[in-house]
């Protein structure tokens, strides 16, 4: 085990020729930059390489594909360019692959969908990612995808093969067509994030699934161009927000929720959920176009603690069900400019 504080300028080569390590963490050091050693790679018993928030720069190199007993791989908050080297795939028992908030660019290789029962959580939020063509098989272990902030114009379909999904972010990307239906089928999910996309089209479309987005507790789908009525279906079936628990996911139980930011704007500020509770639930429709009246079927939405209507095109009164709800924070008026209030209903409900 390596814990280095004083550690400045480049991580030396040398780091190849200490034996018998398992353990590497160097983080949070602004003195360390430089790039990634390719003598890294000779470090066959090495399972945990932690070396976020520091200033390392250049491509990921691909001998770290040598490291076969690599179980974490956590590389967030530097300055590393280039693609995601294809011999990752190698990592044959890594559960963990973190490289948010770089400048990574191109293609995920298609090789990580191969990872059937080791993965299970991949995090590559705030890059330049193009696209996510990998294959997932039947039998995928993955838990939670964290994909925010890239360049990405489709979701590969492949994902349904990913049964154990419980969080997946797409958000800030360049996404286009319609919602994901398919995705109704998840029966682990408890978070969807698709915020700031190009998604378009109606949410009412026919569901094959008898009971869509079972354990769904936040639905976060503000800044599209979604139109017609609300998508009444979902409210009437997301259990995870009619009976909330106060339990921690199953990511979060096997200590990976640390590294699984869960980015959420909560009354106009950026919010990061560093753990996920069963009992944050959150539905935020707004700034889209949607139309018509709020169905009064979200007041069986007994857990639901914030809501978000804003900015779309709704009409109609707000429904006397709502007062069954203990919502914390609620905005529905806002430009929608034809709703009514009712004084009958007891939630609370302001403009912003």
């Amino acid at each position: 085990m390596c814990h280095p504080s004083d550690q400045s300028g480049p991580i030396p080569k040398e780091i190849g020729r200490i034996f018998n390590l398992w353990e590497l963490q160097l983080q949070h050091n602004i003195l360390i930059n430089g790039s990634i050693p390719k003598e890294i790679g000779n470090k066959t018993s090495l399972s945990y390489l932690r070396l976020s928030n520091n200033t390392l720069s250049g491509p990921i190199p691909s001998a770290i594909g040598n490291m076969s007993e690599l179980d974490y791989l956590v590389l967030p908050h530097n300055k590393l360019i280039g693609e995601i080297p294809s011999s990752i795939c190698d990592l044959r028992l890594l559960t963990l692959l973190h490289l948010a908030d770089n400048h990574l660019e191109g293609q995920i290789p298609k090789c990580l969908g191969n990872f059937n029962s080791s993965l299970l959580a991949l995090n590559l939020g705030q890059n330049q990612i193009t696209a996510l063509q990998s294959t997932f098989a039947k039998g995928c272990s993955l838990q939670s995808l964290i994909l925010y902030g890239n360049k990405l114009e489709g979701i590969t379909h492949s994902l349904i093969n990913c049964q154990r999904l419980e969080s997946i972010d797409f958000g800030d990307n360049e996404i286009r067509g319609a919602f994901p239906f398919w995705m109704e089928a998840f029966p682990q999910l408890r978070v969807l994030v698709l915020r700031s996309n190009k998604l378009n089209g109606t949410m009412l479309e026919a569901s094959k699934t008898e009971h869509p987005f079972p354990k769904l507790q936040v639905l976060y789908i503000s800044r599209n161009a979604f139109v017609g009525y609300l998508p009444d279906r979902y409210f009437k079936n997301c259990e995870g927000m009619i009976d909330a628990k106060d339990n921690l996911t199953r990511v979060g139980k096997d200590g990976l929720q640390t590294y699984l930011d869960l980015g959420v704007i909560l009354k106009g500020l950026d919010q990061e959920l560093k753990r996920l509770l069963d009992t944050f639930t959150m539905i935020d429709l707004s700034s889209n176009r949607f139309s018509g009246n709020i169905p009064v079927s979200i007041g069986n939405l007994n857990s639901l603690r914030y809501l978000n209507l804003s900015n779309n095109t709704l009409t109609g009164e707000i429904p006397v069900s709502l007062g069954n709800i203990s919502i914390s924070n609620t905005l529905i008026g806002y430009s929608n400019s034809k709703m009514k209030r009712r004084n009958t209903a007891k939630a609370t409900i302001r403009g912003r």
